[in-house]
């Protein structure tokens, strides 16, 4: 994975970054969590777009979308958990003794309630950690353990919230039906598909992003004009008078390799958006691959981008 460095130029700016307040201390009181899971400060919007330059999906696709697809936790995230780290260094390594100018600043900031210092209880407590935040100072609450905790508390918490997002918006229902109850990490495809355009185009049509998608903004679902149905991608692939010959033979091609495969099933439609056949093995699964992408890439190739 590679890394990417953001130099900021004030602390304001850090701040903004981790959405901590600079002005009032922190009084105990705790609002509904769900108003702070926002996500949208300028350092996660920047890492939003690089990951949908990745993907080849325009710039107007979701957040939500993409970050699902590629498995991926906000760098507001990560931020939070340094920051958090960083008091925990005060409190456990920064001595009077060994740096004398940094405990005297700490003490300082502790009497006269630092905003930093308010801001990093409030991230405790409005995550349910107010517990561990009391008992920073004591030796069970290690650095190792700390920055576990940390890290897996605020990764569920955006992983429910992004699965939350994606129920209530009717424009990711397609996505959301493709990745309900998988494991939220890089999508298989992705390691799966080496051509650059049908990757594409599985990524396009997955995040809503296709010539064929209807805008979140409208309320205008196009029409095949050849059945007079809802056209989108499922219907151009099983269903659709446009691509029958083509469908044709990928139906025969897969059911010639005598697989457990039933071209008339329900599910066949997410079996080939998710690259995934549980009744096939491995050997079986490598050959059905290359006729599903060859189909998709063709079909794909003239609606979707």
């Amino acid at each position: 994975m590679n890394t990417v460095t953001v130099t900021l130029a004030s602390w304001e700016d850090k701040l903004d970054i981790i959405k901590m307040s600079k002005k009032t201390p922190f009084s105990g009181t705790i609002q509904n969590p769900e108003s702070d899971h926002e996500y949208d400060n300028e350092i996660d919007k920047v890492h939003a777009k690089m990951l949908k330059f990745s993907l080849g999906v325009s710039k107007y696709t979701s957040n939500t979308a993409v970050f699902m697809e590629l498995g991926q936790i906000p760098v507001s995230v990560k931020a939070k958990v340094l920051t958090a780290m960083y008091l925990h260094r005060f409190h456990t390594e920064i001595h009077m003794d060994n740096h004398f100018l940094l405990h005297n600043a700490f003490k300082c900031m502790k009497e006269y309630s630092h905003p930093w210092i308010d801001s990093i209880h409030y991230l405790f407590a409005s995550h349910g950690m107010a517990d561990i935040y009391n008992n920073i100072t004591s030796r069970s609450v290690t650095k190792g353990k700390l920055k576990k905790l940390l890290i897996t508390r605020l990764s569920d918490i955006y992983i429910q919230y992004n699965d939350m997002k994606m129920q209530s918006k009717p424009y990711l229902g397609q996505l959301y039906s493709l990745t309900t109850g998988v494991v939220y990490q890089k999508q298989t495809y992705l390691n799966v598909v080496s051509t650059p355009q049908t990757r594409m185009i599985y990524a396009r049509v997955r995040t809503n992003s296709s010539k064929l998608s209807p805008s979140p903004y409208s309320e205008i679902i196009d029409k095949c004009e050849s059945c007079k149905v809802t056209m989108d991608f499922k219907h151009l692939l099983l269903h659709c008078k446009n691509t029958e010959k083509q469908r044709d033979s990928f139906f025969k091609s897969i059911q010639d390799l005598h697989y457990n495969i039933d071209v008339k099933s329900d599910g066949l439609y997410n079996n080939i958006m998710n690259l995934e056949w549980p009744l096939l093995s491995r050997e079986e699964i490598l050959v059905v691959i290359p006729i599903v992408l060859s189909y998709v890439g063709h079909v794909g190739r003239d609606y979707v981008i």
